[in-house]
C-alpha cells in the first residue's frame, strides 16, 4: 500500500544491488512556486505557504514486499528540494538529509548479517 497523495518521481530510486526500490510521494499543501500550484506573485511573500508530510517507501523488488515507511513534515521548503537530495550511497545504505547544508542526515540500512 503506498502512501502520500502525490509523486516525486514515478519511477523511484532503485538500490545499486536492484533488491530495494525507494518510492518518494507528499501529501500536504504547496503554496506560490510549488510543482503542481501556479505561480501567484500576490502572495509570494506570504510564510507557511507550503506544509505537509514527505514518504519515503522501502520496498523488497524480489516480493515487492513494503520493508518500511519514513515520514517526515515539511513546512518552507517545497517536497521536490528534499527528494532530489535523497539517494544511495551504496547498496545498503539510503540517506536522506535532514536540513539545507546537508551536515545532519538519516541514514537507512538494508542488507547485511543481523546478529
Amino acid at each position: 500500500m503506498r502512501t502520500g497523495d502525490k509523486w516525486f518521481s514515478e519511477e523511484g530510486r532503485l538500490s545499486p544491488d536492484r533488491s530495494v526500490l525507494v518510492v518518494q510521494r507528499y501529501s500536504g499543501k504547496l503554496g506560490p512556486g510549488g510543482s503542481d500550484v501556479p505561480l501567484d506573485f500576490s502572495v509570494i511573500f506570504k510564510p507557511g505557504g507550503n506544509h505537509g508530510k514527505l514518504f519515503f517507501d522501502f520496498y523488497e523488488t524480489g516480493t515487492g514486499k513494503k520493508l518500511i515507511t519514513v515520514t517526515a513534515s515539511f513546512g518552507i521548503i517545497l517536497p521536490e528540494d528534499a527528494f532530489v537530495k535523497t539517494g544511495w550511497v551504496t547498496e545498503r545504505y539510503f540517506i536522506i538529509p535532514l536540513d539545507e547544508r546537508r551536515e545532519r542526515c538519516l541514514v537507512c540500512e538494508f542488507g547485511g548479517a543481523r546478529k
